[in-house]
């Protein structure tokens, strides 16, 4: 392809694009639908070779399994994608470098707050937003922000950062000061 080619192609090749990448996004779901399709027809063809008069008593049966081993696959393939994403942000967040640190007046002696950007953006567009108690340095709670639009903010009660989504608009992330339970929990595991 050219580079001077019409914008038409450029669209087209754009498109192409974000339709492979919705397909990745969403890989469990359509591998799930392929396979809710095989056993559909799989239970069809079993339901239509077996006599008329015996297809009442096997179809409970055959109905049952299916669904059994649908949800066995269904189970076993979201631990697969959830271990590996979370392998994922677990490598992610032990190689966040370069962290900018900040601190409010209000909280001063208390809590303080980095924000690390992380490997694969060259442009800062995702950050690994930390809190850290003061008093004993541990790390209380975290959360990533994908595409950062504005400063930290520290308010009263939280911190906050703004990011963007694609094609979304604007969301911020707020980490609660003092931490909530489940934050500081997620952030003593590794």
């Amino acid at each position: 392809m050219r580079w001077d080619a019409p914008a038409f192609e450029w669209q087209t090749v754009i498109f192409a694009g974000q339709v492979m990448l919705a397909i990745v996004e969403n890989f469990l779901l359509f591998c799930m639908a392929i396979y809710s399709l095989v056993l559909v027809r799989r239970v069809c063809r079993t339901l239509a070779a077996t006599p008329p008069s015996e297809r009442a008593a096997q179809r409970g049966p055959l109905v049952k399994r299916t669904v059994i081993r649908f949800g066995a696959v269904y189970l076993m393939w979201w631990v697969v994608f959830s271990v590996i994403g979370y392998g994922d942000e677990v490598w992610t967040r032990s190689e966040a470098k370069d962290c900018t640190r900040s601190s409010a007046p209000e909280y001063e002696g208390k809590y303080f707050a980095e924000e690390c950007p992380v490997r694969g953006n060259k442009d800062g567009d995702r950050i690994l937003l930390r809190l850290y108690e003061v008093r004993t340095g541990d790390l209380v709670a975290e959360e990533f922000v994908s595409n950062p639009t504005h400063k930290l903010e520290w308010e009263s009660g939280s911190i906050n950062k703004m990011g963007s989504l694609r094609d979304s608009g604007t969301y911020s992330v707020r980490i609660f000061i003092p931490p909530t339970w489940p934050d500081k929990i997620r952030a003593r595991l590794p």
